[in-house]
């Protein structure tokens, strides 16, 4: 039997207050009343230091991708540019349909065979308008014209030799249009500027106004900034790819951490927009990308929160806001957190995975419904107090919206 939303606010709200940090968080999910402590971690627990450049380089990013456009056939272009010429059409679906679970709010399957079915590119993260702009997005995106976005992020290869995300505009869902857009980082070879693919995992995306935050598994965050969308033409203006060039970068100085995936959250007001890094560990280790990142054998997953400066599109401070080991967290694939409840994508391998949540004070995750098979990422969408999430295996990809709550 379903059980109503009001029985799980009810739930929820009795489970017991929780001091963290040096502020005090109930746990419900009412979280328009919500709020966020300000003591943080000790500083040697998890910190990211900002990086302006390519490693070993006095070139700051931002000017190798002005001179990226000079000697070559690239043009900076709006977001509205994506949608120019043939873009790719997708298709949208019920529940059930593509690989995604039965009880779904909306969603779409991918227009092409490749994407549909190919095992090249494998899609991973997922972000969209509102966490760029909130509710009222069409307005607030300088550069949206008018359009409601969700982007994927893709990989390519094991080790992963390549990323990309897709822009789709899903203003229309029975007409959503969509291109990719490779990732690539500006560097200088032979005093010539150049640039070079984005190679790591690309397990989730993050965007906030102008920054796309990517997490480098076992480096810490990649930051691009959609002003430098670029587009380069080739046989005479006949083809086109869109890149989208790396202009910073938060790198790991504190306790191992795998960035395996990110989110943002901003149900706690303009004030307080977070970053939320998940990590990913199977509880036997086996097949992962950094499976003991505290060199301790230690592997019991982590959620890990940092605050943006208010007003800004950064990081607020090195040291994280907060952290939560989730010692039954094993296959989490992306984690979101709206309000006092976090929310975590549980992978299965060849089984449906499972959308899972734990209140604050309380991290042991309760089963919330189901998700795809082969489900990754996670992004909250308070248009519809739902959450994004989308499937990763051949014929079986989709990205679909689906309640938080019980079902």
């Amino acid at each position: 039997m379903d059980i109503t939303r009001r029985a799980i606010v009810r739930t929820l709200a009795a489970a017991p207050v929780m001091a963290v940090a040096g502020g005090l968080w109930t746990t419900g999910t009412a979280h328009a009343a919500q709020s966020l402590p300000t003591a943080a971690p000790p500083p040697d627990a998890f910190s990211l230091a900002l990086r302006t450049g390519p490693k070993g380089s006095s070139r700051k990013y931002t000017d190798l991708i002005e001179e990226l456009a000079r000697p070559r056939n690239l043009e900076f272009v709006k977001r509205q540019a994506l949608l120019d010429g043939r873009p790719s059409r997708a298709k949208r679906i019920k529940g059930g349909q593509s690989g995604a679970p039965e009880k779904i709010l909306d969603g779409f399957a991918w227009g092409t065979r490749a994407d549909r079915d190919g095992p090249g590119w494998m899609p991973q993260g997922v972000t969209t308008s509102y966490d760029a702009y909130g509710p009222d997005h069409r307005d607030a995106d300088p550069d949206g014209s008018g359009r409601t976005w969700i982007l994927v992020s893709w990989y390519r290869g094991k080790p992963a030799r390549d990323a990309r995300v897709t822009f789709a505009d899903i203003t229309d869902m029975d007409n959503i249009r969509y291109r990719h857009v490779k990732l690539v980082e500006p560097y200088r070879r032979a005093g010539r500027t150049d640039y070079r693919p984005v190679a790591f995992h690309t397990g989730g995306l993050a965007w906030y106004r102008n920054r796309l935050y990517v997490p480098d598994t076992k480096h810490g965050l990649r930051v691009f900034a959609m002003d430098h969308l670029m587009r380069h033409t080739r046989n005479g203006g006949r083809s086109a790819t869109y890149l989208l060039p790396q202009s910073a970068a938060y790198d790991n100085d504190g306790t191992g951490l795998a960035y395996s995936a990110v989110s943002l959250d901003r149900t706690h007001g303009e004030r307080e927009i977070s970053l939320v890094v998940s990590e990913f560990h199977r509880k036997d280790g086996r097949g992962e990308d950094y499976p003991d990142p505290r060199g301790n054998g230690d592997r019991r997953p982590r959620v890990v929160r940092w605050r943006l400066l208010p007003g800004t599109e950064w990081i607020e401070s090195k040291a994280a806001n907060e952290f939560v080991i989730v010692p039954d967290g094993w296959n989490t694939q992306g984690a979101a957190l709206v309000g006092g409840t976090y929310y975590l994508s549980r992978s299965a391998g060849s089984r449906p995975g499972s959308l899972m949540a734990f209140p604050r004070g309380n991290p042991a995750p309760k089963k919330v419904g189901p998700l795809a098979t082969g489900c990754e990422d996670l992004s909250y969408d308070g248009r519809h107090d739902a959450l994004w999430n989308l499937s990763e295996y051949p014929g079986k990809r989709s990205v679909y919206l689906v309640s938080r709550f019980l079902r």
